[in-house]
C-alpha cells in the first residue's frame, strides 16, 4: 500500500495531495534514491550534474503533481532541485534513508509502479549506459542490490562489484 506523507510538527503546512502511481513520480523517487538529500526538517534536494537540466525539469513536474513547488538552482558546478516541506522532508528521509543507507521503500518495489521509470531515475542519478549495459555506482549496497532486483524483473542478468576508493576512504558498489 502506498503510504500517506508522514506528519510533521503541528504548524507545518500539510501536503494535501496523496501519493499516487505515476511515471514522473516513479522517476522522481528513483532519482531521489540515487542523488537526493533530506534534512528531515524542511529541505528536500536532488543534486545533479551540469547539463542535466531535463532531469531537473522532470523533478519539478513530479513535485508539482505531488502538490509541492520545487525550484531549480544553478550552482557553479551542479544543479539543485529543492522543495521545502516538513512533511516531504521527513517522509523522504524515512522512506529512502540517507547516504550509505539509501534504499527504495518496500511499497515502491512491490506496487504496480513503472519499474522502468524507477530504473531510469536511478541511472540518471548515479549511473550511465555503456552500450546496452548499465553502469551504476553508489555507496549503498542495499540500493545497488535493489536495482539488481528491478533489472532481473525485466530478464536482465546484472552483476555487482565492490570497489574501494582510497582517495575518499569509502566503498562504492557497482
Amino acid at each position: 500500500e502506498i503510504p500517506d506523507w508522514l506528519p510533521s510538527f503541528k504548524r507545518a503546512k500539510r501536503i494535501n495531495k496523496k501519493i499516487f502511481i505515476d511515471d514522473d513520480i516513479a522517476y522522481l523517487f528513483g532519482l531521489y534514491a540515487a542523488d537526493g538529500y533530506s534534512d528531515g526538517s524542511r529541505l528536500t534536494s536532488i543534486t545533479l550534474s551540469l547539463g542535466e537540466e531535463k532531469f531537473a525539469e522532470r523533478c519539478v513536474v513530479a513535485w508539482k503533481k505531488l502538490g509541492l513547488d520545487a525550484k531549480i538552482k544553478m550552482c557553479h558546478n551542479c544543479i539543485r532541485v529543492k522543495t521545502y516541506s516538513a512533511n516531504a522532508a521527513r517522509s523522504m528521509k524515512e522512506w529512502f534513508g540517507q547516504k550509505t543507507n539509501k534504499h527504495l521503500p518496500s511499497w515502491l518495489m512491490t506496487e504496480e509502479w513503472n519499474k522502468k521509470e524507477i530504473i531510469q531515475g536511478l541511472v540518471d542519478g548515479d549511473g550511465h549506459y555503456k552500450g546496452n549495459m548499465i553502469a551504476f555506482v553508489n555507496t549503498s549496497q542495499v540500493l545497488v542490490e535493489q536495482l539488481k532486483i528491478l533489472l532481473m524483473y525485466y530478464g536482465e542478468k546484472p552483476s555487482i562489484h565492490r570497489h574501494k576508493y582510497t582517495q575518499v576512504g569509502r566503498e562504492n558498489w557497482n
